[in-house]
C-alpha cells in the first residue's frame, strides 16, 4: 500500500470481522480491492453446475451485506474474469449473477481490447471495469464505453518496445510514464498480474515465467526482513506520485472554482488547468512517449507550485 499497490483479498468476509481486520489497511492508505475466492486470479474458475454457481451467487449477495455495512461497497470490486474472447456467454452468464446478487457489486472483466458494442449488443452491460492491454488501447474506443458510464483501466502484459511494461529489460521512462497515460486518456485503474511470482529465486534467475521477459510477474524480491523493492517499482511509485500531483492541483482548481475568483486569480486558474493537460510531448499515445526525464520533473515541479 505504501508504494500504491492495492491487494486482493481472497479470503471469506461473512462476518462483521472483516471490517476490523480491513481497518488496518485503509488506515494506511488503501483505496480499493478485488474480493472472493472464484474469478479471473483463479483461471475463471467459476462452477459449472447450476446449483453450486446459485449458492456462489448467494455468497456474493452476503459479501455484499458486510461492505454495506461497512461502508466499502464503493472500494471493492471483483475480478471477474481474465482474457475471454469478446461475445463470449459465459461472461455474460457470470457478470449478470454477480449483479443480481447485488447490482452495486462492481464487476472488473481483463479483455485484450475493445470492439465497437453495437457488434455485440447488450454484450458487457453488467461489466463496470473494463481493462484493457496497452498494446491495442484505442483512445477513441475507450471514449464510447466512458461515455456509456464505464470504468476503463489499463494493463500491461509482455508487451514489447515501444509500449511501457514492468519488466527489467526496459529503460526506466517504461515504468513512470503508465500513470501520465492514465490521466491523458481518464484510466482509473492500472493493473499487474502479480507483484511476487517467485518460482524459483529471483535474484539468480528473474527469467521465471514461460513469457521469457526479466520480471514479469514481480516487482519485489524475497529478502530475509520481508520483501525487497526492485528499482522497477520504486520509478512506477515516483510515477504514481505524478498522477496524484495531477489529481491533487485537479482538486485545488476546483475548489478554488466552487469559492469564486477574487481579483487577478482567473490567470492562475488558466495557469494550472493547462498543467493538467498531458501534451503530445509527454505521451501522444501508448508506444509514443517521452523518453527525457527532465520534462517529467518540470512538469511535476510546476504542478507542486501551482
Amino acid at each position: 500500500i505504501e508504494h500504491r499497490i492495492m491487494p486482493i483479498f481472497n479470503f471469506e468476509m461473512k462476518d462483521a470481522f472483516f471490517a476490523k481486520d480491513i481497518k488496518v489497511y485503509l488506515d494506511r492508505g488503501l483505496s480499493t480491492f478485488a474480493i472472493g475466492q472464484f474469478g479471473g486470479s483463479f483461471d475463471n474458475n467459476w462452477p459449472n453446475d447450476p446449483e453450486k454457481l446459485n449458492e456462489v451467487a448467494g455468497m456474493f449477495r452476503d459479501y455484499a451485506g458486510v461492505l454495506k455495512a461497512a461502508h466499502l461497497i464503493d472500494k471493492a470490486y471483483i475480478y471477474t474474469y481474465d482474457e475471454p474472447k469478446y461475445g463470449d456467454p459465459r461472461v455474460d452468464e457470470i457478470t449478470k449473477m454477480i449483479h443480481r446478487a447485488d447490482p452495486e457489486l462492481k464487476n472488473m472483466v481483463c479483455m485484450h481490447g475493445l470492439s465497437n458494442p453495437d457488434k455485440y449488443p447488450g454484450w458487457g452491460d453488467d461489466i463496470d471495469i473494463w481493462c484493457v492491454r496497452n498494446v491495442v488501447f484505442d483512445p477513441n474506443m475507450a471514449k464510447v464505453y466512458q461515455d456509456k458510464g464505464k470504468e476503463i483501466w489499463i494493463y500491461v502484459s509482455g508487451p514489447e518496445p515501444p509500449y511501457p511494461t514492468l519488466v527489467i529489460d526496459y529503460p526506466a521512462m517504461a515504468y513512470r510514464i503508465v500513470p501520465w497515460q492514465c490521466w491523458k486518456y481518464g484510466i482509473k485503474g492500472y493493473l499487474s498480474w502479480c507483484v511476487n511470482f517467485w518460482e524459483e529465486n529471483p535474484w539468480q534467475n528473474p527469467m521465471n515465467t514461460k513469457w521469457g521477459q526479466n520480471g514479469n510477474g514481480f516487482l519485489y524480491y524475497p529478502g530475509e526482513n520481508g520483501p525487497v523493492t526492485s528499482i522497477r517499482l520504486e520509478v512506477t511509485h515516483d510515477g504514481i506520485e505524478d498522477y496524484e500531483y495531477l489529481y491533487l492541483l485537479n482538486e485545488k482548481i476546483k475548489e478554488a472554482e466552487a469559492r469564486g475568483l477574487g481579483a487577478g486569480s482567473a490567470a492562475l486558474l488558466e495557469k494550472a488547468k493547462k498543467l493538467l493537460i498531458v501534451g503530445n510531448s509527454i505521451a501522444s499515445s501508448m508506444g509514443d512517449y517521452t523518453k527525457n526525464s527532465e520534462v517529467i520533473y518540470e512538469i511535476r515541479t510546476s504542478n507542486a507550485e501551482a
